[in-house]
């Protein structure tokens, strides 16, 4: 961020009284927008991998009254992703409010982007439509309370004091979404519910069929197969072996995607209610997930 020298003197009194550089905040923001990007497509990247695992669950199925629908076509409701990419916008603009503040501009401009802003976040989370059931819906309501917070505290001249006011909010959302992915604890560890348990669960089905087939990574009973057989289970051995693969990265990507989202809200936390030593600590920390975040949409944009 490019400032004139004529600025420098009220620009460092800015940051004195913040407890937070620009850089910082810049990097919550970008970590934010990196982690919003990153959570959309790999949600829309889980309804791809499981349509394959759901088709064939639906011809397998001899059940008289088995049937097919628009809803069988996602494991995820394209709904609750549109309210997780809302809710997440509602996060990022939050971010901003924050860099707005530590860019050196005035209060009295602060006190007009945070009042914009806070409006905007708190319209968003009141109209969000959200279904029945979604995990998304208990971060709506944290939505709302984070655009209440930058109204009433619009004229708060550090960074610090509104984060801490924030941060229930703030933490609210990214533990719901922590949660919904399929994560709990600390440190963080899967739990077998969530999106990527439901996949796992979807997956653990073919998984136990190859597992049959090629038990320990071997071609079962290829000594007793005829030559045109040992060509086949080769070409089914190899391609087996290619979806292992692939799942095992999907899987370490969910790793990634909670892990980043987990160092959002302890640099949140620090900067609301640690030192600036310890603020800037897990600020550096978040940096690291930035890269790994990007990488993730970069994959399956």
């Amino acid at each position: 961020m490019k400032t004139t020298l004529s600025h420098l003197p009220f620009f460092a009194a800015v940051l004195l009284a913040s407890g937070c550089t620009t850089l910082d905040c810049t990097s919550l923001q970008q970590a934010m927008a990196a982690n919003h990007k990153a959570t959309i497509s790999l949600l829309n990247k889980t309804n791809e991998e499981d349509l394959p695992l759901i088709k064939r669950d639906k011809m397998r199925d001899v059940s008289p009254t088995v049937g097919f629908s628009e809803e069988d076509l996602s494991m995820i409701a394209p709904t609750d992703i549109a309210a997780w990419d809302k809710i997440l916008s509602g996060l990022d603009a939050y971010c901003t409010a924050l860099v707005t503040l530590t860019s050196g501009k005035s209060s009295s401009d602060f006190s007009t982007a945070a009042e914009s802003l806070g409006s905007n976040i708190q319209s968003l989370g009141k109209k969000l439509n959200v279904t029945v059931g979604s995990k998304a819906s208990y971060a709506e309501t944290a939505i709302t309370e984070l655009g209440s917070v930058l109204i009433q505290q619009k004229a708060e001249k550090e960074a610090q004091g509104i984060a801490k006011k924030a941060d229930p909010s703030f933490q609210a959302v990214i533990q719901d979404l922590i949660d919904a992915l399929g994560y709990t604890g600390n440190p963080l560890k899967r739990n077998g519910l969530g999106t990527l348990g439901m996949y796992e669960q979807d997956f653990s089905d073919i998984a136990a069929v190859n597992g049959t087939l090629y038990p320990n990574d071997s071609i079962a009973k290829f000594a007793s197969m005829s030559s045109d057989d040992r060509g086949k289970a080769i070409d089914g051995f190899t391609a087996w072996l290619k979806v292992k693969q692939d799942h095992d990265d999907f899987v370490e990507s969910y790793d990634a995607l909670a892990t980043a989202l987990y160092k959002t809200a302890q640099a949140h936390a620090a900067l609301a209610n640690g030192s600036k030593e310890t603020a800037s600590s897990a600020l550096a920390a978040l940096k690291a997930q930035i890269q790994n975040t990007a990488a993730i949409y970069q994959k399956f944009k």
